[in-house]
């Protein structure tokens, strides 16, 4: 793994999430800070290339968008923030969109997971809201870490 390219991301990540536990908010100097890291060091070459890495910001965003809206027609309220848009577009500067998309996958694997025991235990409500900054930044880092090997896998057990 290029430190270079990836340790900026993941420290980030770690103080997006510590944030968005303590105010529900995702900083955009976070967001700010991680995207022009990625443009930088895609323009130069040591990334994924900078075409690949605006389709990835734009497709990670837009997803997170439709699924927001899709909650509020179906729920009354938005299923996820402005800042967890910025998220998943900003990881997708850095991964593309493949894994952006399966970073989304997985945090929301892992927050439904999670907040299936809390309900069960009493800790919060159907209705309360948890904040999933922290969920995405453990997809991205999952993604980061065996992504290809999860989608190798799959395409392995399902794909042609």
């Amino acid at each position: 793994m290029d430190m270079l390219y990836y340790g900026p991301l993941l420290i980030i990540l770690i103080l997006i999430s510590i944030s968005d536990i303590k105010t529900m908010k995702i900083p955009d100097k976070y967001i700010i800070a991680g995207s022009f890291w990625a443009i930088l060091l895609n323009v130069l070459g040591r990334g994924i290339g900078i075409s690949k890495g605006l389709l990835g910001a734009l497709i990670g965003g837009i997803t997170i968008i439709i699924i927001s809206y899709i909650s509020f027609l179906i729920f009354k309220k938005p299923g996820m923030g402005g800042g967890d848009v910025k998220l998943l577009a900003m990881a997708g500067l850095f991964i593309g969109w493949e894994l952006a998309l399966l970073s989304l996958l997985l945090a929301i694997y892992i927050a439904g997971s999670i907040s299936i025991i809390l309900m069960v235990i009493g800790k919060i409500k159907r209705d309360d809201y948890i904040p999933f900054g922290p969920y995405i930044a453990i997809g991205i880092t999952l993604s980061v870490l065996i992504g290809r090997h999860i989608i190798e896998w799959y395409m392995y057990i399902f794909g042609s």
